[in-house]
């Protein structure tokens, strides 16, 4: 039996397995109890407490309501947070006494480098790919029994700690067409070649999932899994040598199908893997939501919703049907209301040009610095429409052409929580709760909720107003 320690969420760090010790038991070290040995066996922890001292310069921390404080690694299980402290303590503390929570969550940031793309294996046909706001078109025809044999790679290298998510079509085709794929999904590769330590998370069409992968010595081992007949979500994670694969049917609520620990070194090759049925004719498999997320590059600012309660969704605005704005944040699809939406930024890089939206005109500023005074109504997906009774009905790309859109001034309401999110999104909610799953809760403009904890940075709880 071994005893392992993971890193969670996006946090970087080394997976370590230690074999246990009987808590009777002496600690083993192989040296005599010599004077010269328990010298030596004093400088030696010594040594190790040394080398562990910088794992503990970041540490997440919570403040309870009576005023202690506690520092250490913090999980949610249902009703409270678990705190382990460096000495291996352990102390559950119930929501109920939390003031305040701040997790040391490792920098992220959608990674903008150039996809790169080859064929892995005999694969007679060359693959090829396009990609378009978050969309990736990937052909690959088939090579033999299994996708280790052969596939289509569309890669980017990794560093040590990162995440690539991606929504995974289910199969069409019909008899007088090819296109069918074998598998579909993504890959980590140890190398760019393909060769050494691997793993693969995939679709094969249908009800059928499989995780597969290859350690430093060539063996290979699989296991299945149900996955949606409509598509699922599918994402893989890279935490130094250990690499977890998880599947969503929606994209909120994950379920972890594969964990291993791999020899990986300091860089990695993450990505897409299509593998068709025939090895003449190439298959396209259309990949959705595409995300790449890498530790250690600036963090780009995503596009926010701004709510009227003073909450914000950071993420990609998808289209409004006149009565609500549909909005992509924390990895799932938000409706929220008109009535609860203050602003739309969709270039928050444009931030200096902000100045010129005015409370008392609901309108929507262009990137070529005009201002079309006006509503937001109902337009077709990826587009914004204002209708204006100066310039009649007018549509313009989400992308590009619009700065941001102004529709009401925010008025922050009193609640209980403050909630923070690593990708810049914040949420006030009441009737907050913590559940093995996630936290879940309720936000003022944006409804019900329940988010992965490992996506959180901060939680706390708001002063009541006299």
């Amino acid at each position: 039996m071994v005893a392992e320690i993971r890193c969670a969420g996006r946090q970087s760090g080394v997976a370590l397995r230690f074999p246990p010790q009987s808590k009777s038991a002496p600690l083993r070290t192989g040296l005599t109890d010599s004077f010269p040995a328990r010298v030596s066996h004093t400088a030696h922890v010594l040594a190790v407490a040394l080398l562990a001292l910088p794992l503990l310069v970041h540490a997440d921390s919570l403040t309870t309501l009576d005023g202690k404080s506690l520092a250490g690694k913090i999980s949610v299980e249902s009703g409270a947070f678990v705190v382990t402290a460096a000495a291996a303590s352990v102390q559950r503390v119930p929501l109920a006494e939390v003031r305040a929570v701040k997790f040391d969550r490792a920098a992220v940031s959608s990674r903008p480098a150039t996809w790169q793309a080859q064929g892995i294996g005999p694969v007679l046909v060359e693959g090829s790919f396009v990609q378009s706001n978050g969309v990736f078109l990937v052909a690959s025809a088939g090579s033999s029994a299994q996708v280790d044999d052969g596939h289509f790679f569309v890669r980017q290298p990794v560093g040590e700690s990162a995440q690539l998510t991606a929504f995974v079509p289910p199969q069409h085709y019909t008899r007088l067409t090819h296109d069918k794929f074998k598998a579909a999904g993504l890959a980590l590769h140890a190398r760019a070649d393909g060769g050494g330590a691997a793993y693969w998370l995939y679709s094969e069409g249908g009800k059928s999932g499989v995780t597969r992968w290859r350690n430093a010595d060539g063996k290979e081992r699989s296991k299945h899994f149900t996955m949606p007949s409509e598509g699922g979500w599918l994402r893989l994670e890279r935490c130094a040598q250990q690499v977890t694969a998880l599947m969503s049917e929606d994209g909120a609520r994950w379920r972890q199908v594969g964990n291993e620990l791999l020899a990986l070194g300091d860089e990695a090759h993450l990505g897409l893997l299509a593998l068709g049925q025939k090895k003449s004719h190439p298959v396209t498999v259309a990949f959705s939501r595409v995300e790449l997320l890498h530790e250690g590059a600036p963090p780009t600012p995503l596009p926010q919703l701004r709510l009227r309660d003073g909450g914000v969704l950071a993420g990609k605005f998808l289209g409004t049907d006149g009565s609500v704005v549909r909005w992509h944040a924390l990895g799932r699809d938000w409706n929220v209301s008109l009535v609860n939406v203050s602003r739309l930024l969709l270039e928050p890089r444009a931030e200096a040009q902000f100045h010129r939206l005015r409370p008392e005109r609901p309108g929507a500023l262009l990137a070529s610095g005009d201002f079309v005074d006006g509503e937001l109504i109902a337009g077709e997906p990826g587009r914004v429409t204002i209708s204006s009774v100066l310039f009649g009905i007018r549509s313009f790309s989400a992308e590009g052409a619009v700065l941001a859109v102004h529709l009401r001034d925010a008025a922050e309401a009193g609640t209980e929580f403050e909630i923070s999110f690593t990708d810049g999104s914040r949420l006030l909610a009441s009737q907050l709760e913590l559940r093995a799953e996630g936290v879940a809760g309720r936000e003022r403009s944006a409804g019900e909720f329940l988010l992965r904890a490992a996506d959180v940075s901060e939680l706390r709880r708001l002063p009541v107003a006299p």
